[in-house]
């Protein structure tokens, strides 16, 4: 006889066999055997047996003892009666196949494994997979991977909600695949529009849909920052490496110049009067993200919807009966991840030298002095100095389940993280509570409480060295910490000998001196206090009652209230532009700036809706929605200070510190909005789909003449792939066809814009001197017709998935145009005021292609791979501002007047300047250039030449001309994501080609040459004819040249391709999470930010001053918050 191990995957086989073959079945069984023993053991019984007839055994001898022992007396019996009464009384089951009979133990439990896949053959993780009848289960891992322990005969049921539940015999198998197939009547199939849901196959409008699996895990504070790179038709950026800054999101380009660019947020319904809040979400506990890109999938929002919705949907517990526990956790590192190359002492010094020369200048003596320094010069690595590695550290504990009466979901967070800029840091505490109850057979409860508190720590960064940026305002004349590191000489130490800090003039004994205000950026980053505590409380309940079956009423309540409170403290010791010679050992009381900033942000929603759904016959399916919401918003504030040069002590880092505090800022806004609704959608055989949506709007915003607004909008799609010529070609799965018309509006136009107001006016009656009377005057018009910015928006596009959507693209067109924009135009003298005043004037238009490809590239085997790619090109011009001749000025930076315009023609605010034809090689260039006559400055070789735009011989304002465009030709994204075995890895890249950024750290040193240092390209300045040096970068010199002129010297290619995530994550085998009393374990590591491929000198190619600004000025970057790098180790845990 030849023993045989038992491997599971032969059984399969080997019962595959026996099914195909019954007539070999009761041959074999009816075979004679003559078997008499005594104590026989069942091994040696199966020999005799095998001795006597055809038939060979196949079993494992662990498996059913097989040296017990049996007693047999059977006389010319057939096969199967022996095998019957010997086996089955030791617990053996048997199964022929053909010549074998493969014996098992009955009922034995074995381990089986398998992957479930999703109809595009991607891994689905989440999946209950449970034996019938019992209570042992388990669920996928995040690639869709299980394992669980069951009898052989047991059958398995798989279930994910949107998906229809499979069960599945094991049949003796160990490995068990399946692909589950979409429920197209569960939620999980649909996307969430505003106030309901649609099935994703009946969408007429442009959506893009995240889910959890895609976010939940990134080490990031923020859910925007995890969109990054993922969406087409959203250009999402990080202008900031700031702790607890999120990421800019602009849906289909900008169109508004003063009334913000920002999306409306919706989270579980209620529209967020702050994008902050939105911000303060851990990823960790959304499920999914839909942005409404075009105006008809917005326009239910009426004047809100403008600039696009971001719908959130955060988790909620399953209806299995089994509650869940998760825990995940992530630690790490946080880097610079690019510095800016400068010159380093020698190549200073050198820089120096050429600067007096150059401009005929003599070193004063002090200077001589301190460059000839006995003990040398110091060789100080600002950035250094000022940078350093930060810590992340994010930990999550949730808690959800509930059956059909009632589900919950409750989850836990803790994220911090310490700036790489010295001083700065963002910690958040959060949680979330969702409850759903089935109260009876017609009433549904639900309840959602998400409070939260952040602490954020802020320092002065970018802007002017002595005047820098602070994160929501603070006071003037602080040192901008990143600027002053940027340009602050190598040879300046960091401390003096007594441990002072070291400015400028200090630090070189007075040898240099311009800018003399230029003081250290340690100290503003060491001494500094600013710290901003914010609590924040969200919380949603509603009630829906289903009249008949069908209808559904809904009314929704739902309150935030948002409440910070902000400390500033200057110390005595801090030196500022008003207070230069502050330090350790020179405290200045008049120095001390201590202010506590209030405010408190009440918001509320009230929203009633009836939605029908009904099917006529098979064919034609309708739901209505109609509608009623009134929102309310009120924000006060108030700033104590204590008086400056009432200060007495240091002790205290309190206004009350002060002998006279007094108040500032006192400020009380309200809005309200009350709205009525409705949408219809229809579809026929599912085929022909249209969707129409209006909404009506009343702002306390608007002018009391022109309160109220309409917002129509209307979808056609065309499913071309449930048409019988197209359903021949089996390659097609979905090709669908569908355009949009819509019309939207921006109502941030601020809360009183229309009133006029009357200022404080003092007026001198009566005879002889007169005498005082407090008095008020009007200080503008009223504007009783000031409405709403108008967005009207054409979409077209089309969806086409090949191989059962294994490959699927979805490609669109759009164009957007913005009227009514709310800018300020002239008004007649004869009405008595000089000033300008607001109006509906102006149009903004852009235009674009969205494309998104996703496809599942390998979906058999060990190894998988899929892929998700999206490309946007948006083409954004202003059309028409006030007047027919006007444009809008902006400073980018101070000195660099008028530097960006918004210009009919143009997109919306680019650079203007000099265009740099190069450098001036020697005189005889300078002879026979067109002449500079904007200044009385004398050029000289080397200096910067500039281009004759329009042709006449000279060189001047009128030659002013676009030189740069903050905006993206197109912007791109590319995930990957692979599998083998246990392990994943994901890969995101983000890109974007052709926009610029005007760069103005360059701005101080070319201002004071020789007394601030430069970037490393000055190396490659221009030395003498004989030695030009790169062609584009000026001599140095202390003297008066065109150096100080803004030109596209300045203005820097910002293209760049991102590695932006790297995630490697191995998931534990189940049955060793078993053993640990685990359902499902994996770990990770992740790279956030790894590497950006750019030409760009800056931190970071995305850098904008202004952050999220109301204002058009983009790509501004002067002492910018550089990017940062995160490497993180995490661990998930299901339990």
């Amino acid at each position: 006889m030849k023993r045989l191990a038992l491997l599971p995957a032969l059984s399969v086989s080997l019962c595959t066999s026996l099914a195909a073959h019954p007539s070999a079945f009761s041959q074999n069984l009816a075979q004679p055997v003559t078997v008499q023993a005594q104590e026989i053991t069942i091994k040696a019984l199966l020999d005799q047996i095998e001795a006597q007839t055809s038939v060979r055994f196949q079993y494992s001898g662990q498996l059913i003892r097989a040296q017990r022992r049996v007693s047999v007396n059977a006389v010319n019996q057939p096969l199967d009666s022996v095998l019957h009464d010997v086996l089955r009384p030791m617990q053996i089951d048997y199964e022929v196949s053909q010549d074998r009979v493969i014996l098992k133990p009955v009922g034995a439990d074995i381990t089986i494994s398998g992957r479930v896949l999703d109809e595009k053959g991607q891994g689905i993780p989440g999946v209950n997979v449970v034996v019938k009848g019992g209570t042992n289960g388990t669920t996928t891992d995040p690639d869709g991977r299980y394992k669980i322990t069951a009898a052989s005969e047991a059958t398995l049921v798989f279930s994910f909600i949107g998906y229809l539940a499979q069960e599945v015999p094991v049949q003796g198998r160990d490995a068990v695949s399946i692909t589950l197939q979409p429920d197209n009547k569960t939620l999980s199939e649909v996307v969430v529009v505003g106030y309901g849901v649609q099935e994703k196959k009946l969408l007429a409008t442009s959506i893009a849909s995240i889910q959890a699996k895609d976010v939940e895990l990134l080490p990031v504070a923020s859910p925007s920052e995890a969109l990054v790179g993922l969406v087409a038709g959203a250009q999402i950026t990080e202008p900031s490496g700031e702790p607890g800054q999120g990421a800019v999101i602009r849906i289909r380009g900008l169109g508004s110049i003063t009334a913000g660019n920002n999306p409306l947020y919706v989270v579980d319904g209620y529209p967020l009067n702050n994008p902050d809040s939105y911000y303060q979400i851990p990823p960790g506990d959304i499920q999914s993200v839909q942005i409404l890109k075009d105006a008809a999938a917005a326009a239910i929002y009426g004047s809100r919807g403008g600039n696009g919705i971001v719908i959130v949907t955060t988790k909620h517990g399953r209806t299995d009966g089994k509650t869940r526990f998760n825990f995940s956790a992530n630690t790490g590192i946080v880097q610079v991840a690019k510095k800016v190359d400068l010159l380093n002492r020698d190549e200073f010094v050198e820089y120096l030298r050429d600067s007096y020369t150059n401009g005929a200048r003599t070193y004063p003596v002090e200077l001589t002095n301190y460059l000839n320094s006995p003990n040398g010069l110091p060789d100080t690595d600002w950035q250094n100095e000022i940078f350093r590695t930060g810590t992340q550290q994010q930990y999550q504990l949730s808690a959800s389940g509930g059956t059909e009466k009632g589900r919950f979901y409750i989850s836990g967070g803790y994220f911090k993280q310490t700036g790489t800029l010295k001083g700065s840091a963002f910690e958040r505490f959060s949680l979330r509570a969702n409850y759903d109850a089935q109260l009876s057979k017609k009433l549904k409860l639900g309840l959602s409480l998400a409070p939260n508190f952040t602490r954020t720590d802020v320092v002065p960064t970018s802007g002017s060295y002595n005047g820098g940026n602070i994160s929501g305002g603070g006071p003037s004349g602080e040192t901008g910490a990143i600027t002053a590191a940027l340009i602050m000489p190598p040879i300046v130490p960091t401390r003096l000998a007594n441990g002072d800090y070291a400015g400028l003039r200090n630090g070189t004994n007075n040898g240099i001196t311009n800018p003399g205000d230029l003081l250290s950026p340690l100290a503003a980053l060491d001494l500094y206090q600013d710290r901003n505590n914010v609590v924040r409380g969200l919380g949603t309940s509603f009630l829906d009652f289903e009249v008949i079956k069908g209808l559904n009423l809904r009314t929704t309540f739902g309150a935030e209230l948002i409440n910070s409170r902000r400390g500033i403290y200057v110390p005595a010791t801090l030196g500022t532009a008003g207070n230069q010679a502050a330090n350790l050992s020179n405290p200045i009381l008049n120095n001390i700036d201590a202010r506590r900033i209030n405010g408190t942000n009440l918001n509320w929603v009230w929203e009633n809706t009836a939605t029908y759904n009904r099917t006529f016959g098979t064919d034609h399916n309708l739901t209505l929605l109609a509608g009623y919401a009134s929102q309310y918003n009120s924000f006060e504030g108030n700033t104590v200070l204590g008086q400056t040069g009432t200060f007495t002590n240091t002790n205290i880092d309190y206004p009350t510190a002060a002998g006279q505090v007094f108040g500032q800022g006192l400020s009380k806004n309200e809005n309200a909005l009350t709205s009525v609704f409705g949408r219809l959608d229809y579809s026929f055989k599912e085929r022909y789909i249209l969707t129409a949506a209006l909404r009506r709007d009343g702002s306390s915003r608007f002018g009391p003449d022109n309160r109220y607004a309409t917002f129509p909008s209307l979808a056609l799609a065309w499913r071309v792939a449930e048409e019988g010529f197209i359903k021949q070609f089996p390659t097609i799965s979905e090709l669908k066809l569908r355009a949009s018309y819509g019309v939207t509006g921006n109502n941030n136009i601020g809360d009183y814009n229309y009133q006029s107001y009357q200022d404080a006016a003092n007026y001198v009656l009566g005879t002889g001197n007169g005498t005082r009377v407090y008095g008020f005057s009007p200080n503008g018009v009223a504007l009783r017709n000031l409405g709403w910015e108008t967005n009207t928006q054409f979409d077209a596009g089309f969806d086409l998935g090949l191989w059962r959507d294994r490959v699927y693209l979805t490609v669109a067109g759009y164009q957007r145009n913005t009227t009514d924009l709310l800018l300020n135009r002239n008004i007649p003298a004869i009405l008595g005021f000089a000033s300008r005043a607001l109006a509906n004037v102006g149009e903004v238009r852009n235009r674009g292609l969205e494309f998104q490809l996703n496809t599942a590239n390998i979906v058999d085997g060990d190894f998988t791979w899929s892929s998700s790619a999206n490309l946007t090109l948006n083409r954004n011009e202003v059309i028409s501002l006030a007047g027919a001749n006007e444009q809008i000025t902006f400073d980018a930076v101070f000195g660099y007047t008028s530097s960006i315009r918004v210009v009919p023609g143009q997109p919306l605010g680019v650079f203007y300047g000099y265009q740099q034809e190069g450098i001036y090689r020697d005189q005889a260039d300078i002879d026979r250039s067109p002449k500079w006559t904007a200044s009385n400055t004398v050029i000289k070789p080397g200096d910067f030449k500039f281009k004759d735009v329009n042709g006449d011989g000279v060189i001047n304002t009128q030659d002013i001309t676009v030189i740069g465009n903050p905006f993206p030709k197109f912007t791109y994204g590319l995930q990957n994501t692979f599998g083998y075995k246990a392990f994943s890895l994901a890969v995101t890249l983000q890109g974007s080609q052709g926009n610029d950024v005007l760069y103005g750290g360059d701005r101080y040193t070319f201002n004071a040459p020789g007394g601030t240092n430069a970037r490393a390209e000055m190396t490659n300045r221009w030395r003498s004819p004989d030695n030009p040096g790169d062609g584009k970068t000026p001599l140095a010199t202390t003297a008066a040249s065109l150096r100080t002129q803004f030109n596209s010297y300045f203005v820097h290619d910002a293209s760049f391709l991102r590695v932006r995530n790297v995630t490697l994550r191995y998931n534990v085998p189940a049955d060793w999470a078993r053993k640990v009393k685990l359902e499902s374990a994996s770990i990770y590591t992740s790279i956030q930010n790894l590497y950006t491929f750019t030409k760009y000198i800056g931190y970071n190619p995305e850098a904008n001053n202004y952050g999220n600004t109301t204002n058009p000025t983009y790509g501004v970057d002067q002492g910018s918050y550089p990017m940062n790098r995160t490497l993180t180790l995490g661990v998930q845990l299901g339990f």
